[in-house]
């Protein structure tokens, strides 16, 4: 039987590349000479400051959602939950936090043990249980930070903004392809796997309350609907 953690890098079929910033030297500014010290000058130093940043408090709901998400996840992928992953071990750690775990997504980080990686997006469904939405090593045009801002994507046809997350519900409004939407929450309603991507709605407050298909809008953040479009109208495989 093929190791359910494997399959990621297969099903995405594209090795990550990680970018590092190195850090640039810079020739030292001549320093004008001065005059020698008498004898009788005592020179204080100067007291060190420390550099090291207090972490900020996390809420222990929110801490408590985060070891939820990396739960579930482990689960599926049967691997290891580990922050700081071994040499030749598959395991999951935590991602992209932020603010979005209490509204609905959880960014995780998949490393593989042949030096592979992806990001997990976990999401929380209608019965408040994580689930996989989707794993990718390309950009995807899904928002993941929340609250955020929407483009509305329906390929030409706009999109319905509902009064319940769910294809079935009824109407508020039709927006128009390209019209900006303000997002504060997401549920997920199909949900994915390791080769498929699942979808869901999200709670928009503006310019009505109602709920967007996550598959007829795109982060507003990446300037248009082309993106989107790539990988809904099948133009490439999803991951």
């Amino acid at each position: 039987m093929l190791n359910r953690a494997a399959a990621l890098t297969a099903a995405l079929g594209l090795t990550a590349t990680l970018t590092f910033t190195g850090c640039s030297s810079r020739e030292s500014t001549p320093v004008a000479s001065l005059e020698p010290l008498t004898p009788s000058v005592t020179v204080t130093p100067a007291p060190t400051l420390s550099t090291t940043a207090t972490p900020t408090p996390r809420d222990p709901s929110t801490t408590e959602q985060i070891e939820r998400a990396l739960r579930a996840a482990g689960q599926l992928l049967d691997v290891a939950i580990e922050p700081d992953c071994p040499q030749g071990a598959d395991c999951i750690r935590e991602g992209t936090v932020g603010a979005s775990v209490e509204q609905g997504i959880m960014q995780l980080a998949y490393a593989g043990a042949d030096g592979s990686g992806a990001a997990l997006v976990m999401a929380l469904d209608q019965d408040g249980a994580w689930a996989v939405w989707l794993a990718s090593q390309r950009d995807v045009y899904q928002l993941l930070d929340l609250p955020g801002q929407l483009r509305v994507c329906g390929g030409g046809e706009g999109a319905e903004l509902r009064e319940a997350p769910s294809h079935e519900a009824a109407s508020i409004a039709t927006a128009n392809d390209g019209d900006l939407l303000e997002a504060e929450s997401f549920v997920l309603t199909e949900a994915g796997s390791l080769e498929k991507w699942g979808a869901g709605w999200y709670r928009v407050t503006s310019p009505v309350e109602a709920w967007a298909y996550s598959r007829d809008v795109a982060a507003a953040a990446s300037g248009d609907c082309s993106l989107r479009d790539v990988y809904e109208k099948g133009e490439e495989p999803r991951g």
